[in-house]
């Protein structure tokens, strides 16, 4: 896992790309952690993150996706996106930057499965996982955080990517900064 406070500042540099794009009209719908490259930067603390890989993005529209036919990382895609009931719009960004924030804090993927039914299970089916579950380090102010971010209805997650990312660096800031293993970082 990484320190909490680096992954607020990568989720938050997310953020203001994805208010860009959004801005734009661009639903980049494939956030996830490989598409978050991690560059050094004399000027930021932790370094400079940027969203990369915007070939399955689409303007965003108010028809659901063509066929039933769903774009993405499942293990990164809101409820409502795996079951092809809602139109790539932000709201599929903003879950996969939670979850990718998830794994960043927890080295875990936060629904996973063997099968793409396993994980729809995971995603529609189960309440969201608790991050201080799998990494103790982590506060209850973050695990609040993830479960208003990965909300089942869309209508309880933050509004937009940088409330989103406000809310998760206000959370992080009372984490110790050692690893899950207990050593310093």
């Amino acid at each position: 896992p990484l320190p909490a406070l680096e992954v607020a500042d990568y989720v938050e540099q997310t953020a203001k790309a994805l208010t860009e794009a959004h801005d734009r009209l661009i639903i980049h719908r494939d956030v996830k952690p490989e598409n978050i490259i991690l560059m050094e930067d004399k000027d930021r603390p932790f370094g400079l993150a940027k969203l990369v890989d915007f070939g399955l993005a689409k303007p965003k529209t108010t028809e659901t996706t063509e066929g039933g036919m769903i774009s993405g990382t499942p293990s990164y895609m809101s409820p409502e996106h795996l079951r092809a009931q809602a139109p790539p719009n932000p709201g599929l960004d903003m879950w996969a930057l939670a979850a990718t924030a998830f794994t960043a804090l927890t080295a875990t993927i936060p629904f996973d499965g063997d099968t793409l039914p396993e994980i729809m299970k995971a995603i529609c089916g189960t309440p969201p996982p608790v991050p201080s579950s799998r990494n103790p380090v982590l506060t209850p102010a973050i695990d609040a955080w993830f479960a208003k971010a990965c909300a089942k209805d869309p209508t309880k997650r933050f509004p937009s990517p940088m409330e989103l990312a406000a809310a998760l660096k206000a959370a992080c800031a009372d984490v110790p900064t050692v690893s899950i293993k207990g050593e310093p970082m």
